[in-house]
């Protein structure tokens, strides 16, 4: 225990510890000073969200967010007040989740009872932006997509809270049957999962005969409960946002009891930011190393669209050098079209659209076949021709032409590419998709 008196020798004392504990150390010593009775309070929306109840679990929010960030957890002190049993201190915190360097800035307030910490609330100074960068540690989600039917006798064409909530139930019903089986058979008929909490907020209306998607990840399983998030989506727009938690219960008593076994014990936590603990020191696992380097499908994909405007900016500067009198109207028009797809495939991608890797696919792959066809084959395609092959002195072919055409070739590739990849990671393996029509 600390020797200096009062919360503010509590709390310099617990920040120490904190520290080494979030770069890999023994989270024993940060448990010292919680009292057995503990209450932690984080705010939002984000995977390490909620009340955390009793020292293990506050010690346990404390090993969720340390594996989340790979053990790059920073945290520097901005500003104190404090008196005998309180202390409110300002603070940014710092680490790398997902494939980012973020920082977020928290106001964190303690209560001191009998030398140990009794309660501490984390208050984001930006609710939104701290919910965001911690969310870049999800795994990929479930998805789950279902037509909305009309009801009879219905009052309205947009659907309210309860038809909601059945949605939300169904994704979650069938999320875990892609994740542990179906429900009957893991829960056996001595266990059942009830709804604890439910907090929803709503963005954009949902009305009747449209395609809703809701994506699922399963933030949270303790030993007794599972903490579910939940996004809705109407193609693009982003419709509602849910997080839930439920609690497992003795079917007969209606009492708390331990979910089964193989599943209590889980906590799924997303590949890409996983780290694992090696005698004392945080290492990552080789699918964040591999994450690190190549970056998450979104990213690759936003990254792919850079090189893919660069080379279309440098095949379109060896256009001009060339002149306009070395190819064919048709060739102009040709790409002109492909440009303006371009610049909207790129608009799509950094506005984040739901259809952007769509996009990517169709104009990456399309723009290959053209290149290819226009300036690496012979000229045999009419006004479609500019062949570098055998290229008259009067087309001003040279070297830099070739690098700026292969080039646009490869970049066209690669947008393709990763819009694939954006696919296969939203309905691949790693994310099952439900679809109920």
């Amino acid at each position: 225990m600390p020797e200096a008196s009062g919360a503010a020798g509590v709390i310099e004392e617990f920040l120490i510890r904190q520290r080494k504990m979030y770069a890999g150390g023994d989270l024993g010593a940060v448990g010292q000073l919680l009292a057995e009775d503990v209450v932690w309070h984080v705010p939002g929306t984000s995977p390490i969200a909620g009340d955390y109840g009793g020292r293990a679990a506050v010690i346990g929010y404390f090993d969720l967010r340390r594996g989340l960030a790979g053990g790059t957890i920073r945290v520097a002190v901005k500003g104190q007040a404090h008196h005998q049993e309180a202390l409110v201190q300002l603070a940014d915190g710092r680490a790398r989740l997902g494939v980012n360097d973020v920082v977020w800035r928290t106001a964190g307030v303690y209560r001191v009872a009998d030398g140990r910490i009794a309660e501490a609330w984390l208050v984001p100074l930006d609710q939104r932006h701290f919910d965001q960068v911690w969310a870049a540690t999800r795994p990929a989600p479930f998805v789950y997509v279902q037509r909305v039917r009309p009801q009879a006798r219905a009052a309205t064409t947009a659907i309210g809270h309860p038809r909601f909530l059945e949605f939300f139930e169904a994704a979650f019903i069938e999320s875990w049957r892609e994740s542990f089986d179906p429900m009957d058979a893991t829960l056996e008929p001595d266990r059942r999962l009830t709804v604890a909490a439910l907090n929803v907020r709503y963005l954009a209306p949902v009305r009747c005969d449209v395609e809703l998607r809701i994506d699922v990840a399963l933030d949270r399983i303790t030993q007794r409960s599972i903490q579910v998030h939940y996004d809705a989506f109407v193609k693009a727009t982003h419709a509602a946002e849910a997080g839930s938690r439920y609690v497992c219960l003795d079917a007969g008593s209606g009492e708390p009891t331990s979910l089964p076994d193989g599943i209590g014990r889980q906590t799924k936590q997303p590949a890409a930011t996983h780290a694992r603990q090696q005698g004392g020191k945080m290492t990552e696992t080789k699918s964040q190393q591999t994450n690190r380097f190549w970056g998450n499908p979104d990213s690759m994909l936003r990254s792919a669209t850079v090189v893919f405007l660069a080379a279309l900016l440098l095949h379109g500067a060896d256009h001009m050098r060339r002149g306009m009198h070395a190819f064919s109207t048709t060739v102009t028009v040709a790409g002109s079209v492909q440009l303006v797809l371009a610049l909207l495939t790129a608009l799509l991608v950094f506005r984040r659209s739901w259809w952007a890797p769509v996009a990517a696919i169709i104009v990456g792959f399309a723009s290959t076949i053209g290149f290819i066809m226009v300036h690496l084959l012979p000229d045999c395609f009419g006004p479609f021709s500019d062949s570098f092959i055998h290229a008259p002195p009067a087309s001003r072919v040279t070297g830099f032409s070739w690098f700026a055409a292969i080039f646009e070739i490869v970049a066209d590739i690669a947008v393709g590419i990763a819009g694939l990849r954006v696919l296969q990671s939203r309905h691949g393996a790693t994310s099952g998709q439900k679809v109920v029509r």
